[in-house]
């Protein structure tokens, strides 16, 4: 009687072990397909990241945005224009001509004031300059600069559920990444062009 009941509950533990490895089943399946969708999309855009890359090495027609023998100087990335053996004229304008700048900025976001308390020749003592009533002379400059962008870090809190019919812990997907990866799909995507279309190695690619 010990044996027939031992029996059962091993009969029991099989069949429990064969229904959580089918869930198992199902779930690297369906893994795998997503893995695979994922990766035929990332083969799409390289490629196409690639096809543009050989447009632009292989030269076109005028205003087709790509590079050829017939295209103005002005069209073309520096990167792909030959060094001049010799400076072909002296910059800037004729002399009597009035000088052309960019526009003072309309806003101001930062302010800073530099200031010396020696100088910074021969390190010796320094007194400031005053106009004539009185008030320190001060030069303006104006630098216009783009920021650094910073990365945008999201916890992703996956919230854990626990399904009966198949007996395991689930959760829903993440589709802001490939599977087990911490860079972001726009990471990768912006990383492929800089590499396959500017050349720019992943190592310097920040």
């Amino acid at each position: 009687m010990a044996e027939t009941e031992r029996e059962r509950q091993l009969l029991r533990t099989i069949r429990e072990l064969e229904r959580a490895n089918a869930g198992l089943a199902r779930e690297v399946s369906r893994l795998t397909r997503e893995m695979a969708s994922f990766r035929a999309k990332l083969d799409r855009l390289l490629a196409e990241n690639t096809a543009l890359r050989d447009q632009l090495l292989g030269g076109g027609p005028r205003g087709t945005g790509v590079v050829g023998p017939n295209t103005p100087s002005s069209q073309v990335p520096p990167y792909l224009k030959s060094q001049p053996t010799r400076r072909p004229k002296r910059p800037g304008r004729r002399k009597g001509h009035k000088g052309v700048a960019r526009p003072e900025p309309e806003q101001i976001d930062r302010t800073e004031a530099h200031q010396l308390q020696a100088c910074p020749h021969c390190d010796g003592p320094v007194r400031p300059l005053r106009s004539r009533d009185g008030r320190i002379r001060v030069r303006v400059r104006y630098i216009e600069e783009v920021p650094e962008r910073t990365p945008e870090v999201t916890e992703h809190q996956i919230h854990r559920y626990y399904c009966a019919r198949c007996q395991r812990t689930v959760e829903p997907p993440v589709t802001a990444a490939l599977p087990g990866a911490r860079l972001g799909l726009m990471v990768v995507a912006r990383t492929a062009v800089q590499h396959y279309l500017y050349g720019i190695p992943t190592a310097k690619d920040r």
